[in-house]
């Protein structure tokens, strides 16, 4: 988990793919192998990134910081945590708007909540069409076409007689 801090969300930022699709664990996973605790303890450092990384003058409190992480592990439980450092990457790169005088929890949230319902979305169903486009293509590959099919068989017609 030390190995996926807030410095690391560039690689995801550069790879939306790979956020999405790679293979590291979902908050889910965090919270059964390290405990009931850890998935609020990974998000505490990229929510604590986000309100320094800001620039307004009231930061968000160690409460917040700590409610903000549970309301994020509960309800997007099933993100990976590469999909979360894509998403606060994408946040301070001002995605979602700004905060004015204070980091707001609540404008976090539901910026992640656009973030899963339209992005994340987007990701999902651009991957499945490319994949699906790969697979027509494999299945065209030693294929003919009907004027190929109908040369062919009036040669053979023409070579039986």
């Amino acid at each position: 988990m030390t190995d996926y801090n807030p410095s690391a969300q560039l690689t995801f930022a550069r790879n939306p793919t790979l956020a999405v699709f790679g293979s590291l664990p979902e908050l889910s996973v965090l919270r059964r192998v390290y405990g009931d605790n850890a998935p609020v303890m990974w998000l505490i450092p990229q929510l604590k990134n986000l309100s320094e990384y800001c620039g307004v003058k009231e930061k968000m409190t160690t409460e917040m910081l700590m409610s903000c992480a549970q309301v994020i592990a509960t309800d997007y439980y099933y993100l990976k945590i590469s999909e979360l450092m894509y998403f606060f990457h994408r946040f301070k790169g001002g995605h979602y708007g700004e905060f004015y005088g204070a980091v707001d929890p609540l404008r976090i949230t539901s910026a992640l909540s656009v973030f899963v319902s339209r992005e994340r979305n987007e990701i999902i169903d651009r991957k499945i069409q490319a994949d699906n486009e790969r697979r027509r293509e494999e299945g065209r590959k030693g294929c003919i076409s009907r004027d190929e099919y109908e040369r062919l068989l009036e040669e053979e017609k023409n070579n039986k007689k």
